[in-house]
């Protein structure tokens, strides 16, 4: 399933101030993302956005309702997989993880499962959650990397870095938070 998001032409800067901080990002957005804004393909976006210049060393567009990839980099999506879970009284079991639920849970009510936070197969430590919702924004962190991810109307943007590469913490949030305001701002 193909899918294309309907963007509305920029709105022209405001004329009441020069330092204007009005919900109008177009004023703002790199050129990568006016050049992805005017395909409408959410591939695009991940392209041109996340992984351009390597702000982002994988990344993944889902559907916020049930967590189906629109737009990912190479071999880098929500997976299906059992995996060995630790309960409270300390016993191991196995449980079947389905990392689109897990993602789309943890970024609806801001709380993850019992399973964690796992994307393509690896677990990730929930660092900080901030807000609930369409403005959720979580950030995550494993040996050697991380990832941010925020959600909005009907998306849910991620990112993943790995530490000690040009793609780092800061380019990795700022990428994905930037993609999740704008994205928000245009109602989807």
């Amino acid at each position: 399933m193909e899918v294309t998001w309907q963007v509305r032409p920029p709105t022209p800067p405001h004329t009441h101030c020069t330092a204007c901080r009005c919900p109008s990002l177009t004023r703002r957005l790199p050129p990568p993302l006016l050049r992805a804004a005017r395909t409408t393909r959410p591939q695009a976006f991940v392209e041109s956005q996340l992984l351009h210049k390597q702000s982002c060393a994988d990344a993944v567009i889902l559907n916020r309702a049930d967590g189906v990839p629109w737009a990912h980099s190479a071999d880098f999506e929500p997976r299906a997989y059992p995996a060995a879970v630790m309960a409270e009284d300390g016993t191991e079991s196995t449980v079947a993880i389905d990392e689109r639920k897990l993602l789309v849970a943890l970024l609806a009510t801001g709380r993850k499962g019992a399973e964690g936070l796992r994307v393509n197969g690896q677990k990730f430590m929930v660092v900080r959650t901030q807000g609930e919702g369409s403005g959720c924004t979580v950030y995550g962190k494993k040996p050697g990397g991380g990832l941010c991810a925020t959600a909005t109307e009907t998306a849910i943007v991620l990112g993943t870095y790995e530490d000690g590469k040009s793609n780092g913490v800061g380019a990795c949030n700022i990428a994905v938070e930037t993609l999740g305001e704008y994205l928000r701002a245009k109602g989807m």
